[in-house]
């Protein structure tokens, strides 16, 4: 992930995007426990740009996974 900006802020910068994606996925997981599962829909109300970042969305299947969270097709 390339930062215009310059050595600490950059750091800082990037320590929060990673903060707010792993709290987005934990809102993610929790709504996925409360509901039994989750649809693609869900997952792109969350991550919206999520089909363009192959490393993002391997992660949050990875998390769902490992969370007991199946992931359906929205048309169920």
């Amino acid at each position: 992930m390339p930062c215009s900006k310059q050595g600490f802020t950059c750091v800082m910068a990037l320590m929060v995007q990673m903060s707010q994606k792993d709290e987005l996925q934990a809102r993610l997981i929790e709504k996925g426990q409360h509901q039994g599962e989750l649809t693609f829909d869900d997952i792109l109300a969350v991550f919206p740009n999520i089909e363009s970042d192959v490393e993002l969305l391997d992660e949050v299947m990875d998390n769902l996974m490992d969370s007991n969270i199946n992931v359906v097709s929205s048309d169920n």
